[in-house]
């Protein structure tokens, strides 16, 4: 994460990681409630509402709009997602936020592994959770 402006209130962020996508909220008529565990890639902007006294240590509130490209294991495709939330830096290294995650392409998977040809079917709007997100 680097500052785009002098007074921190704009950030320009490149990330990559580990993401684990649960499904929760499923029908109780569904047996089988896949995990996908995925390789993300991405770049953000982060506007800043609300700033500590010391910026260098994070800021209460501020709103991101990014891209993510995720990359799923064992399933052939690839899903591109618009991201859009908010997020709070807790401190100089550690964040939490919450948002939505849109597919323009929707986020259809199929499995690489089986016999099968298991189709994970997903809708176009998912929600998101970061929990102690680490920063550089």
């Amino acid at each position: 994460t680097e500052a785009i402006t002098q007074d921190k209130r704009f950030l320009f962020t490149v990330s990559g990681g580990y993401a684990h996508f649960g499904t929760w909220g499923l029908p109780d008529t569904v047996f089988y409630s896949p995990s996908v565990h995925a390789l993300t890639l991405g770049i953000e902007f982060t506007g800043v509402f609300f700033r500590k006294a010391n910026p260098d240590q994070g800021y209460w509130l501020g709103t991101y709009i990014g891209y993510r490209d995720i990359i799923p294991f064992l399933y052939r495709d690839h899903l591109s997602a618009l991201a859009l939330g908010y997020r709070s830096k807790l401190s100089k290294h550690f964040s939490l936020s919450a948002g939505i995650l849109v597919f323009p392409k929707g986020a259809d998977l199929v499995g690489q592994l089986t016999n099968v040809r298991k189709v994970l079917k997903g809708g176009s709007i998912a929600y998101e959770a970061s929990f102690f997100h680490y920063t550089f």
